[in-house]
């Protein structure tokens, strides 16, 4: 969906809940969620809740139990940006707008899958080795970020037992937020399957994410 889609069918108000994760905060010190709420609030939205947990995994989880993560984004790259930034050609990738939302819960009640491994590395063979390693329960579907590069790919694709990649640069086009339009398309599209998407940072981190689909 493109930006003046979503505007058009998006709500006019929601119900907004702000979670800061710092160990050193205290609520009243939390500048930056104090912002959002007053923003939040002269915008006409409720905000509904604000809290500080201490920046733990566990705390964080035990915070939030449904949220609604997504994004709006507008073409912003020139070709000269695009290349300085992503080192591809430019003429090889559609642009274009969009917008995903994915609404994550604790428990699995109604869900369509679930996110099995987030886990990142500081290199393409410890990458593979991760992935020689795991028995993931469902058959898998390859999917692969814009920094991996054709030798990569090859590579991690010997990696993992697979049945298939999903191409979804290829078919949706390409913007910011892309990997989160591509989830909800694997989700949308598959039964019974495991997407396994890898991609490189600028930093040369490698992130691989696991989605099970029901």
């Amino acid at each position: 969906m493109g930006v003046r889609g979503h505007k058009k069918t998006a709500p006019k108000k929601i119900s907004i809940g702000i979670v800061t994760a710092s160990s050193t905060r205290s609520l009243k010190a939390d500048e930056s969620g104090i912002w959002m709420a007053k923003r939040a609030k002269k915008e006409g939205q409720a905000v509904v809740y604000h809290r500080v947990v201490p920046d733990v995994a566990e705390s964080i989880a035990g915070a939030v139990k449904e949220a609604l993560f997504g994004g709006v984004d507008e073409v912003s790259f020139s070709k000269s940006q695009f290349e300085t930034k992503f080192n591809r050609p430019y003429r090889d990738y559609e642009m274009i707008e969009g917008s995903c939302w994915l609404l994550i819960k604790a428990d699995n009640n109604g869900a369509l899958g679930e996110i099995a491994a987030i886990e990142s590395f500081g290199s393409l063979n410890q990458t593979a080795e991760w992935l020689k390693r795991q028995r993931f329960k469902r058959p898998v579907i390859l999917s692969y970020g814009i920094l991996i590069d054709p030798g990569q790919k090859e590579s991690l694709s010997q990696a993992v037992p697979h049945e298939g990649e999903f191409n979804y640069i290829s078919e949706y086009g390409f913007f910011d937020s892309v990997t989160a339009c591509g989830i909800s398309g694997f989700l949308d599209r598959y039964e019974n399957a495991c997407l396994v998407n890898i991609n490189e940072d600028f930093r040369g981190q490698f992130v691989v994410l696991a989605v099970e689909k029901y």
